[in-house]
């Protein structure tokens, strides 16, 4: 989902930059996760800590893009589609 996001949040010039940053820190999730996972089981650890290890980045995550602030233009721009559409 954050594919969708970032390509609509950056300017056109920048846009390659910040979806090959959001898909490398996607891969680094992807490679870390599963360490991360052996390791607690490794270490035999409850089932409680397993699964806050790994929602807690998510929840992290979410968050972050609850804070981003929406442009005042790309505001104006759907409101101005929305009136097209409606008349």
């Amino acid at each position: 989902m954050l594919n969708a996001f970032v390509s609509q949040y950056y300017p056109a010039h920048v846009r390659s930059t910040g979806v090959g940053l959001a898909n490398g820190v996607g891969r680094l999730g992807g490679m870390v996760g599963p360490t991360l996972g052996g390791a607690l089981l490794g270490m035999k650890a409850p089932i409680f800590m397993c699964f806050v290890a790994f929602a807690l980045p998510g929840v992290i995550a979410s968050l972050a893009v609850l804070c981003v602030r929406k442009k005042k233009r790309d505001i104006a721009v759907a409101g101005q589609e929305a009136e097209t559409l409606f008349t």
